[in-house]
């Protein structure tokens, strides 16, 4: 009978100096790091080891482990604080409770779980057919690992995504979050006063190939090239405050400044998943807050 400390299903493997760390989940399903395997995890382990897989250093043998349940309401504070994306997860008693993560941390975490070496591809895992049948495929699992001085004073944190079928990838869950997290942070920076926002809308238009919004000139004029769409908005712009100058029109200057920084439109749902991770690392790269401990 497995021990309750031990991993009998893995989310994903990390070295510690010479040693390895797992995270995963128990025979119970509660989530937990452990330097210890069940026979089937520890075959999955051996058969990575022997295909050559690659896995991330870690600097501390302190990880708190959470499953991920929901994405919360992202906090918007102004000015030049940081933005706060807020997590529903359970720990490994099975409590829920909420984790409140800096809109820097996340990115950066995001970005590191999507490279290669820290998706973890498990060698037991279930694919299904277009006839409902299973075969047994090698299926990447997704982890969230991060450091924040605001969570739990600095510790180590995983967060896992559970698959919705046992012994499948997580990969929809896990992609349902990232999506979540980058269209809370779209939706804040595109509230912003046009000096304040960050450029994170206009990296998610030219991902998504989006347009920025200049009216009827959208039919005459290549309105996806930010150069030519500036261009238009200070015509009109110029206008507006002609109209303006000479009583015509009564509005306001920030109204005229709106008007010539023009927002771009964008759809996160049209990235695969070589889009999506381009689009979170353009994200990271522009967040203020990217290398705050």
């Amino acid at each position: 009978m497995a021990n309750k400390n031990d991993i009998a299903r893995l989310s994903l493997v990390t070295r510690l100096q010479r040693n390895y760390l797992f995270i995963g989940w128990n025979e119970d399903g509660k989530a937990l790091a452990s330097s210890n395997l069940t026979s089937e995890a520890l075959n999955d382990f051996q058969s990575a080891v022997q295909s050559g897989a690659k896995f991330p250093s870690i600097s501390s043998s302190n990880i708190l482990c959470f499953e991920y349940s929901s994405l919360g309401k992202a906090v918007d504070y102004p000015g030049s604080k940081e933005d706060v994306i807020v997590l529903s997860v359970k720990d490994g008693n099975g409590d829920s409770l909420l984790l409140n993560i800096g809109e820097g941390t996340i990115l950066k975490a995001i970005d590191w779980s999507l490279q290669e070496d820290s998706v973890w591809n498990s060698r037991t895992g279930i694919n299904f057919l277009d006839d409902g049948s299973g075969v047994s495929s090698t299926i990447p699992l997704y982890t969230l690992l991060f450091q924040d001085n605001r969570v739990f004073n600095g510790s180590v944190c995983a967060i896992l995504f559970k698959p919705l079928i046992k012994n499948t990838s997580n990969e929809s869950t896990f992609f349902r979050f990232v999506k979540g997290v980058i269209r809370q942070l779209l939706v804040i920076d595109e509230s912003q006063p046009p000096s304040e926002r960050k450029g994170y809308i206009v990296v998610a238009a030219k991902a998504s190939k989006g347009r920025f919004k200049t009216g009827l000139a959208d039919i005459i004029f290549d309105t996806t090239d930010q150069k030519t769409a500036a261009t238009i908005a200070k015509a009109k712009a110029s206008g507006v405050k002609l109209l303006q100058t000479l009583g015509i029109v009564d509005v306001s200057d920030e109204f005229i400044k709106e008007v010539s920084d023009p927002l771009p439109t964008y759809n996160v749902d049209s990235l695969d998943l070589k889009g999506l991770a381009d689009l979170v690392s353009a994200m990271k790269d522009l967040s203020p807050y990217r290398n705050r401990p």
